[in-house]
């Protein structure tokens, strides 16, 4: 060991030498370099060095570059002659580090955070090296598609190697042929090499050329009538100097279109059944600009429509996409987007006339609507003096048609019976919303939608009519609320259960009709944890209205049916716990160890919370034997008991 440090020390001579006679380093500081290198060279040679070692020494090599580069420039600046002679230690440090590097990726192979360091020091420090070691770490690690994509990058943007850089990605996708990044990036290369031809071309002229030369060819037969000393033909002959270079150009930019194409049919073949994989193509496809653009969108438009024909959110991307994309207010206005949307939808309802796809048309026109933009205000008519009706006023039509339309083909859900309503509503069509939510209220398919319920309990109760007394009227609303509870599943009804609590506030000797109702759901097994969250909120109610008598009375009347939740539970608890006080009864007492011990039979075995709870609350009482009690029974019944002895470990230490 000591020999080869030794020997990697003595490497370093020349060039310790040079530093203190070019008056960089002074001897003292010469032999603190030495000590350090020695100490890290030590740490490298050791039998398992760590990874953490060759990187501290190339940051001391760094760092002492830049100091050295400092006192390089104070020299300079105070010398008389200003100038510099290149040496030995200019070039010393960099070959140093580039060592450590070569002996940390022999060490660490499979390390690829490391090779990527060393790359991009030698694209920093050592371009020339960057190849070489390239190459060694692709041979390494073939199937790391991001080291594919960071040598292409480089030999594309640094390098300046366009044919290069194409290898490098098709042997990267013949090593990893199902990396999505590999091929989109090979994608994303070969459409900015198209941009910067194009930027070649606005450069040389050669747009301008192309454009004369086309007006050219279709004069070419008015030419040919003419007398051969029209002026046409002398330019004629000053385009055809130049058309070497421009057909050079149009190769290039042709050869790097047609690989675009091919790029995405294989990328295709590779991954055919993932859409997001091409949406992803038409994303990237969107930052560019030039010619071809609409072909190679068109081609991708077309197949994401032929392979996923029946899938819905495919037909909803492509649609949005004319509203979302960049060319919108540059190749097209706003409202030419959402006409060429709407074809898309229109031509998806033809393929597939789903549910959901009316869900995503009618949400797309309905975001539409939502727009803040000049736009949607202005007038439709292509009278210019008729300005009486805007094209936000069309979308609206075209939105109640789409709903129509979806009942018309029996197409329903709660999404499309809600925005149905809530448009009739906004649009101050208060009759025919109240008649369709009544319609829908009756149906069979659609009376289990909770929405349809709240939309009409809403609106009877928002309707003031002066043929309908006060009472009448609260009879109404309480029948429709006994109704929406029979024919809506307790998952769905927290909604109406809150409406209802909000209706019978002021109506005490009324309120347990939602008491009763929600008694009767929890019975039935429905609800889960909504139903259990909704009788957190009944108890908490009741509460609030009629004290914590009666509460008490609700929540043993929902506790007692079959397997009550814990979080219900935990609610009681928290109620009781809040009631209690100094001068607390011992019945009081006795409800909530009542309740502890009940929840602790049913869920002791895992809830580490209630164990917890039960004891926290009897040493605050200042019962220790009690907690004590509680603490054993803990240990006894939990599965691990481990977490819960934490607990309490770390509470006694807090107090």
């Amino acid at each position: 060991m000591a020999d080869t440090v030794h020997y990697h020390l003595e490497r370093m001579l020349p060039e310790l030498d040079d530093l203190e006679k070019r008056g960089l380093f002074e001897r003292h500081e010469i032999k603190e370099i030495v000590r350090k290198r020695r100490d890290f060279e030590y740490l490298l040679k050791r039998p398992s060095p760590l990874k953490e070692d060759f990187i501290k020494y190339v940051e001391f090599e760094q760092n002492l570059e830049t100091l050295r580069k400092l006192r390089k420039s104070a020299l300079i600046r105070d010398s008389k002659e200003g100038k510099w002679k290149a040496s030995l230690c200019d070039y010393a440090s960099s070959a140093q580090i580039l060592h450590i590097y070569e002996r940390a990726v022999n060490k660490f192979k499979g390390d690829t955070d490391m090779w990527l360091q060393y790359l991009e020091y030698c694209k920093a420090e050592a371009p020339k090296k960057f190849q070489k070691v390239a190459t060694k770490c692709l041979q390494l690690h073939p199937n790391v598609a991001g080291l594919w994509i960071y040598a292409a990058a480089w030999e594309f943007e640094h390098n300046l190697n366009v044919a290069a850089a194409r290898a490098l990605m098709q042997r990267g996708l013949r090593m990893c042929p199902r990396s999505e990044k590999l091929w989109i990036e090979y994608f994303r290369m070969e459409l900015t090499y198209i941009q910067k031809l194009k930027a070649r071309r606005a450069v040389l002229g050669l747009n301008a050329v192309k454009s004369k030369k086309q007006n050219l060819t279709r004069q070419s037969a008015e030419i040919t009538m003419r007398d051969t000393e029209d002026p046409f033909e002398e330019e004629e002959k000053s385009e055809v100097e130049n058309e070497g270079e421009d057909e050079d150009v149009s190769l290039e930019d042709q050869l790097s279109m047609n690989l675009s194409e091919a790029i995405f049919r294989n990328a295709v073949a590779a991954m055919p059944s993932s859409v997001e994989f091409r949406q992803r193509f038409l994303e990237v496809l969107d930052r560019y600009d030039f010619e071809q653009k609409e072909e190679l969108e068109a081609n991708i438009h077309a197949s994401i429509a032929h392979d996923f024909p029946k899938d819905e959110d495919s037909w909803n991307w492509l649609a949005r996409k004319h509203i979302e994309s960049q060319n919108v207010g540059l190749e097209y206005t706003f409202l030419e987007g959402k006409r060429r949307a709407v074809e898309v939808y229109e031509e998806s309802l033809q393929s597939i006339p789903s549910v959901r796809m009316y869900e995503l048309y009618t949400r797309f026109l309905q975001d539409i609507l939502d727009m803040d933009t000049e736009d949607l205000d202005c007038s439709s008519s292509l009278d210019p003096t008729d300005s009486s009706r805007t094209h936000r006023q069309d979308i609206t039509d075209d939105l109640l048609t789409l709903y129509k339309r979806a009942l018309t083909a029996g197409v329903t859900s709660g999404e499309l019976i809600k925005g149905y309503i809530e448009l009739l509503m906004r649009n101050r069509m208060v009759d025919e919303a109240a008649e369709l939510s009544r319609k829908f209220c009756e149906g069979l398919d659609t009376r289990k939608f909770a929405c349809i319920w709240e939309s009409r309990i809403t609106l009877e109760r928002n309707q003031t009519s002066s043929s309908t007394s006060g009472d009448d009227r609260t009879e109404n609303i309480a029948n429709l609320f006994k109704q929406a509870f029979h024919s809506v599943p307790l998952a769905d009804a927290k909604r109406i259960y809150l409406m209802a609590m909000d209706f019978y506030k002021d109506k005490k000797s009324e309120s347990d009709v939602v008491i009763s109702s929600l008694e009767t759901a929890m019975a039935g097994g429905g609800g889960g944890q909504i139903g259990a969250g909704i009788a957190c909120d009944v108890v908490d109610w009741v509460l609030s209205c009629r004290g914590i008598k009666y509460a008490r009375r609700v929540y043993k009347r929902f506790l007692a049916l079959p397997g009550p939740s814990v979080e219900l539970f935990k609610h009681c608890i928290k109620l009781e716990s809040r009631s209690l006080g100094a001068g607390s009864s011992a019945e009081e007492w006795k409800t909530l160890r009542k309740l502890y011990d009940d929840s602790v039979e049913l869920y002791g075995q895992n809830d580490t919370d209630l164990w917890t709870m039960y004891h926290f609350e009897e040493m605050k009482a200042g019962n220790v034997d009690a907690a004590k009690n509680v603490y054993w029974r803990a240990k006894k019944a939990l599965k691990d008991p481990t977490e819960f002895v934490t607990r309490l470990q770390m509470q006694q230490i807090r107090s």
